[in-house]
């Protein structure tokens, strides 16, 4: 007598998602990614402000690609809103770091940090060595006063 065991369902415990907390209302929510890349497996990403706008740089980690796309958010919530921006031609091992106020995409790359505009064509090569110790962060200068 045969005895087979019933699948195995396993359940899909992680998804792509931004976590955003709103410090007027205080509350926490959840930005809506692009529709092209929520059921993607082994997906991970990079935030960073551009323009005054979330950007999202995804890579695949189990893709090949030779360039990563730099993807905005218009409205929050709204996966619709999503706009795609243009491709930086770097590969899955290599991340960007973050933008400049000018739109260029910072890249580490060889020990140092480099440069490159969206409509230019190659790196500029910042002369920033040893990438391991450096933050990079934004700020909004305001008046609000925090309680």
């Amino acid at each position: 007598m045969n005895c087979l065991a019933p699948p195995l369902i396993i359940p899909k415990i992680f998804r792509n998602v931004i976590v955003s907390f709103n410090m007027k209302d205080e509350a926490i929510g959840e930005v809506a990614l692009p529709k092209s890349l929520q059921g993607l497996d082994h997906l991970s990403f990079s935030v960073a402000l551009l323009d005054g706008l979330l950007a999202i740089v995804p890579r695949n980690e189990l893709g090949n690609e030779a360039f990563q796309a730099v993807w905005v958010v218009k409205e929050y919530g709204v996966a619709e809103s999503w706009t795609k921006l243009f491709d930086v031609p770097i590969r899955r091992s290599e991340n960007v770091f973050g933008f400049t106020k000018s739109g260029e995409v910072l890249v580490p790359k060889g020990g140092g940090l480099l440069s490159l505009g969206p409509s230019s064509r190659g790196y500029v090569d910042l002369h920033i060595c040893d990438t391991r110790e450096i933050f990079l962060d934004t700020y909004v200068e305001s008046l609000v006063l925090l309680r």
